[in-house]
């Protein structure tokens, strides 16, 4: 989540409790209603200066509020940063070394094969390689390591998307996001995707420490 995602949760929270204090949730059942209210709400936001210009037009660009599927995409994004919320708030007390250990042990449960704190040459047997052609392989170099001790907070991890292609790195990029990581955009993204069969190198870095948590949050929030 970048900063602009922590704001429009905080922002939908807002009204997804304002509609059910209202009882507004009662008429707005169908897409076009529902809709109505949400840009009504957002440009209050913006004419009371709640909200700038450029997070007003994140809100239009992220739902495009005047096309069909609105409430989908709407509900949709909602549940999906509440989720991130609820994985970080179990991680809340962890280091950045923990969160790291953290993320490669999920990605080890769905068959990637891990190497922390490789080498410049890796090696691997005939039953690993089978795996990252088949899903991927994540690692991060011993000396990228060895920066977390150092208080620095931007890493370079190792990766390789197999065959599986687009599956896998959905898989990468929704535990890095579980675990509170950002991928830092640049060179390594063509197109807005990952680079495919191929060892390559992203740049990520935490956004856990900007996450705030409150009792009772998730409660205002409805799948």
């Amino acid at each position: 989540m970048n900063d602009q995602d922590i704001k429009l949760y905080h922002y939908m929270l807002n009204i997804e409790l304002k509609q059910f204090m209202n009882h507004h949730h009662l008429i707005n059942h169908d897409d076009k209603k529902f809709s109505d209210f949400v840009k009504k709400e957002f440009k209050r936001l913006k004419n009371n200066k709640k909200i700038t210009l450029s997070d007003f037009k994140y809100f239009h660009d992220v739902f495009l509020p005047n096309k069909t599927g609105f409430k989908e995409r709407w509900n949709k994004r909602l549940n999906r940063y509440q989720e991130i919320y609820k994985k970080n708030k179990k991680l809340i007390r962890i280091s950045l070394q923990e969160r790291l250990k953290y993320f490669f042990n999920e990605l080890a449960r769905y068959q990637f094969v891990i190497k922390i704190q490789h080498d410049d040459e890796i090696e691997f047997d005939d039953s690993e390689s089978h795996k990252i052609q088949t899903l991927g392989f994540i690692g991060i170099h011993k000396d990228e390591f060895y920066k977390i001790n150092r208080d620095q907070e931007e890493l370079l991890i190792t990766y390789y998307i197999g065959q599986c292609g687009v599956k896998a790195e959905t898989m990468l990029i929704y535990h890095l996001q579980n675990c509170g990581f950002n991928i830092v955009l640049g060179a390594q993204r063509s197109q807005c995707r990952l680079a495919h069969n191929t060892f390559s190198f992203l740049q990520i870095e935490p956004f856990y420490h900007k996450l705030s948590f409150t009792e009772g949050e998730s409660e205002n929030v409805t799948a």
